[in-house]
Formats: C-alpha cells, sequence, structure tokens
C-alpha cells in the first residue's frame, strides 16, 4: 500500500502542475511529515501547522484546551451528565461524539474533581476548624485516610464488574461490552459530581444533613433507573428492577471491597502506642 505522503508528493509533482510551473510559489509542506498542508492542519498526519514557539499565556491556554477541553465540550458535557440522565450515552452509541468530552476523559476529570473537593475541604478543616474534620479529630485520621483511599480504589476496580452485570442484564439488547463500559463510565461520573455535591454538604446546617445525605443516595439510583430506561429502553417497570438491583449490588460490592482493603492496610498499633504513651509519661 502507498504512503500517503509520498503520494501526495508524487502528485505534486507531476509535469504541468502548480509546484513543477517555472516560478510558482512554494505550495506549504506540513513540517512534521512534509506533505502538502494549506490549511490550519495536515491533512495527512494532523499536526497543526503552526509550529511557531507559543507565548506563556497561549501554551496554558492550549494545554488547558487539550486536558480539560475547557472551550465549549466540557459545559455542554456536564449540563448534559447532570441534567439529561443516559444522554451522553446515548448520543455516544448513535456516533454523535464529537461536541461532548470522551468517556474516559470525563470520568477522569470528575474523579479529580471529587478528590480535590475532598483534599480542600479537609484543609480547611485542619487550619480553620470548620467544615469537613475539624481541628483536634486527629484520633480517627488515620483510619479515615485509609477507609477513603480503599473506597476510591473499590470504585475504580468496580467500573469493568459493573459493565459486566449491565451485559448480564441486557443481555437481549445486543450490544458489546464497550457499550455497557460507556455507560457505566457516565453513571460513576455523575456520581463523582454527586460526591462533590455531598462533600459541600458539611456547610449545610445540622438538622439538614441527614436528609440531605438520603436526598442524594436516593438520586443515584434515580438517575441510575433514568439513564437505564433512555439507553436500554426497556419498560419502566422493568427498568426499576433491574436498576434497585444493580444498584444493590454495587453498594455491597463497594463495601464488601472497601471494607477488604481496610483490613490490609490499616493497622491500628501506632495510634495505640501514640495513645498509651502519654500515661506512662504520667507515671
Amino acid at each position: 500500500m502507498a504512503d500517503p505522503v509520498e503520494t501526495v508528493e508524487v502528485l505534486s509533482a507531476r509535469p504541468g502542475s502548480d509546484t513543477a510551473a517555472a516560478g510558482a510559489p512554494a505550495r506549504p509542506s506540513c513540517p512534521n511529515c512534509g506533505a502538502h498542508a494549506p490549511l490550519a492542519y495536515c491533512p495527512v498526519c494532523g499536526q497543526v501547522q503552526d509550529v511557531t514557539p507559543p507565548t506563556l499565556r497561549s501554551w496554558i491556554a492550549q494545554f488547558l484546551d487539550d486536558v480539560l477541553d475547557v472551550n465549549a465540550r466540557l459545559p455542554r458535557t456536564l449540563v448534559s451528565l447532570v441534567r439529561s440522565p443516559g444522554l451522553l450515552t446515548s448520543e455516544w452509541l448513535a456516533g454523535r461524539r464529537a461536541r461532548y468530552l470522551p468517556p474516559v476523559r470525563l470520568y477522569v476529570l470528575c474523579s479529580v474533581a471529587m478528590f480535590a473537593t475532598g483534599i480542600a475541604l479537609r484543609l480547611i478543616g485542619e487550619h480553620f476548624g470548620v467544615g469537613y474534620r475539624p481541628k483536634g479529630a486527629v484520633a480517627d485520621d488515620a483510619y479515615a485516610e485509609v477507609a477513603r483511599q480503599s473506597a476510591t480504589h473499590a470504585l475504580f476496580v468496580l467500573v469493568p464488574l459493573s459493565a459486566v452485570w449491565l451485559k448480564l442484564f441486557f443481555r437481549r439488547a445486543n450490544r458489546v461490552y464497550v457499550e455497557h463500559l460507556v455507560f457505566t463510565l457516565h453513571v460513576h461520573a455523575f456520581g463523582f459530581v454527586a460526591a462533590v455535591a455531598m462533600y459541600l454538604m458539611v456547610f449545610a446546617p445540622a438538622p439538614l444533613k441527614p436528609w440531605l445525605q438520603s436526598s442524594f443516595q436516593l438520586s443515584a439510583l434515580v438517575y441510575l433507573v433514568l439513564a437505564m430506561r433512555r439507553v436500554y429502553g426497556q419498560p419502566m417497570l422493568r427498568t426499576v428492577a433491574k436498576g434497585v438491583v444493580l444498584f444493590a449490588m454495587h453498594g455491597a460490592a463497594v463495601a464488601a471491597l472497601t471494607f477488604a482493603l481496610i483490613d490490609l492496610r490499616y493497622d491500628p498499633a501506632p495510634e495505640r502506642q501514640a495513645q498509651v504513651a502519654p500515661v506512662h509519661a504520667g507515671e
């Protein structure tokens, strides 16, 4: 099979072509592959043709655009994720993908937002005595940190397993595993966004916290059912039944895996020694 770069070069060098004409200006060529590239991007390798060293400001803007895609797709994707359960997966399955963030990138960004929010609130609590983990709450710090990391790792591990469950529950849908995986990534991304809202709940009045926590848990179940209804198109009653079972299975699996990881990682001996040491010092 002929190399597309060589084909472009041969065609451009034919007698009678613009390039071969005497005195004709040289056509712009891609600095990466050498192909004819009159526009902003090379039609062969896709590289941008403006290779002038950027300013720091434009370099940072390009970095944010490459990593976060903050220009248009990120806000559009987040709004669709929160307001329309299952829409992102339906659009992806229909082939309308360029207008939204890819599923994996959305999943990573939402998980990073959740982790960053938790860390920020913990620092606020430690330094200002308000919100999450206020001053003086040191006794259970080690256990809480291990539990948080274990729950996070459990969520990551259960993403492919959740897609397997979906494939089993909707085996008559004739969908390949990756399609169920995309649905799982979108639902988990919403879970991370809901977790950010739950983190911020620490600033709510104390009487409202139990009610808000229950509301967030119920909203996760409702979101799952509505997303399944849109993507898989089964009757509502059957979708609700499957959603409740999947939700319970996922919660039980997260709890079991989290406690197993805590049991492997957490050693209470250093804390016990730290608590006994002042007693011996006083004696």
